[in-house]
């Protein structure tokens, strides 16, 4: 199973948390970067901060679908910000939940074992 983080503060605390459950995790701090490594790797879910320093979430995630080979890829977005217009734009775009920091461990293993179903 692979899932790639897109987010300049999750990696830290994804490493010890989400690889242990089976979980291959990639890690990305751009957008750029997310977008090779997603299109190298294939991974089954990714999850994407909603403010990138390069694009926004929503950006990165329409990059993702419209790619034929990555079109099928689940998403949820990970966020620090409330904003009720951001959220209510990451959820039309995923079709996903957001995940709100700060997030257990657990909760993004529920959040992605739901994505996959």
């Amino acid at each position: 199973m692979w899932l790639l983080f897109s987010s300049w503060t999750i990696e830290s605390r994804s490493r010890g948390g989400v690889s242990p459950e089976g979980y291959t995790v990639l890690e990305a701090n751009r957008a750029a970067d997310a977008l090779e490594k997603a299109r190298e790797h294939r991974p089954d879910v990714v999850i994407i901060d909603v403010k990138l320093p390069d694009m926004t979430g929503s950006e990165l995630l329409k990059h993702i679908k419209d790619d034929p080979r990555l079109s099928a890829t689940k998403a949820l977005f990970y966020t620090a910000f409330y904003d009720d217009e951001d959220i209510a734009k990451a959820i039309q775009v995923s079709g996903c939940a957001v995940l709100k920091k700060p997030v257990t461990d657990k909760e993004i293993i529920r959040q992605v074992d739901a994505a996959l179903k």
